[in-house]
């Protein structure tokens, strides 16, 4: 995207968003059963209390990426990074 000053050509971002949504399908259902893996016995709560979570996490980000639109890609981009980032250190986190 910055080769291109934001606006790639559309095939490029099209490979782009594919390998993106395909990795993010396959890892949701994962990292859901990890997230609920202790809550076996109220899983239904569970379940209601991590898609709440979920839901409202990615109303924040979806909101302030939106809000940064400037025509281009950059700010979507540049979104996935940083959210990817924050995962990658929540999880590490969760990890110790």
């Amino acid at each position: 995207a910055l080769w291109h000053h934001g606006h790639p050509p559309l095939w490029t971002l099209m490979a782009y968003l594919f390998a993106t949504f395909f990795a993010t399908g396959i890892l949701f259902g994962n990292l859901n059963a990890l997230a609920m893996e202790s809550l076996g016995n109220i899983a239904g709560i569970g379940a209601g209390v991590v898609g709440s979570l979920s839901t409202f996490i990615s109303l924040i980000a979806g909101t302030a990426i939106g809000q940064s639109y400037n025509g281009t890609v950059l700010p979507l981009t540049a979104g996935f990074f940083m959210l990817s980032l924050a995962s990658l250190g929540a999880m590490r986190w969760a990890e110790k």
